[in-house]
């Protein structure tokens, strides 16, 4: 990484703010993007993904369409549950 050189610690101060809140930004919009294509994929699912559907769409289908596996769409439906850390038992 290439060294950075502000022209002052005020500038550099107003870098870092502005980057913060550009990433924070982003972030939301990840997050909001993020439900949304769960909302799809599960309408895909539902509308068109039962054995009778004449146009079949699979776990398969979905994730070549986002350029992911079908273990990350069935993921996006089915987020894995986060273990909480047992306490030790004390005696």
């Amino acid at each position: 990484m290439s060294e950075l050189h502000l022209a002052s610690g005020q500038a550099g101060l107003d870098l870092v703010a502005s980057m913060t809140k550009e990433m924070r930004e982003h972030q939301e919009a990840i997050a909001r993007l993020s439900k949304e294509r769960k909302k799809v994929v599960i309408a895909l699912r539902t509308q068109f993904g039962s054995a009778e559907s004449v146009e079949r769409v699979t776990f398969k289908k979905i994730a070549q369409a986002m350029g992911t596996t079908d273990q990350s769409v069935y993921k996006i439906l089915f987020p894995p549950t986060t273990k909480k850390k047992s306490e030790p038992i004390s005696e």
